[in-house]
């Protein structure tokens, strides 16, 4: 019995305690404050939902900054407009390739993008864009790519690429399309490289290497 005592009193002490303790202090000021009138309950819902909304707009607007915003500045969002001028380099503009002389278009060092869904192959010298130049279109003719999947760049300069939905590979001898020669005869290729004079190709459509 003696002992049950001692249990009970310490609970009621520990009990008392949590109660004045700073973390009931929001939930006590809450419950002693007065009622809103009718009149000032519309106002306060008002206020209350403009606050819940301004609060998402800024959550938004937070979390946009974690993703980067389309290049096509146009179709975005306001907010998504401000993050993408945030994160645009100090370099606005490509600085394209332009020359009279033709050994100005045989890179052999740079970047190389097969740009799939426009259909044709861009260079750059660097991630600043400077160089920049863009051969062919999506079609199916000379000059013309279909989903382009891989470009290889052998030691002369000639670029190889591996025209996917065209079902070919094309060679050209620089950057401008110059002596445009094609091989057909795939399904789908999906890769290209250059070993000494022979070159090999994923004919990725009838699952073989070439």
């Amino acid at each position: 019995m003696r002992l049950k005592y001692i249990f009970t009193a310490a609970l009621a002490t520990a009990l008392c305690f949590n109660l004045a303790s700073p973390l009931h202090a929001d939930e006590q000021k809450a419950a002693a404050s007065p009622a809103v009138s009718a009149s000032e309950n519309g106002a306060a819902s008002t206020a209350t939902a403009s606050g819940t909304a301004g609060t998402a707009e800024g959550q938004a607007a937070e979390d946009g900054k974690k993703v980067l915003a389309p290049i096509k500045e146009g179709l975005v969002s306001p907010e998504q407009q401000v993050v993408s001028t945030e994160l645009k380099p100090k370099t606005t503009r490509f600085t394209l390739l332009v020359s009279d002389d033709p050994n100005d278009y045989k890179r052999k060092q740079g970047i190389w993008i097969s740009d799939s869904g426009n259909g044709r192959i861009i260079y750059m010298k660097d991630l600043n864009g400077n160089d920049f130049y863009s051969l062919g279109s999506a079609g199916r003719d000379i000059g013309n790519f279909l989903n382009p999947e891989q470009v290889w760049v052998d030691i002369e300069g000639k670029l190889y690429i591996a025209d996917r939905d065209n079902n070919r590979i094309v060679r050209v001898d620089d950057l401008r399309g110059y002596n445009w020669t094609v091989k057909e005869g795939f399904n789908a290729p999906r890769g290209v490289a250059m070993h000494g004079k022979r070159f090999i190709v994923s004919d990725t459509g009838n699952n073989r290497i070439l």
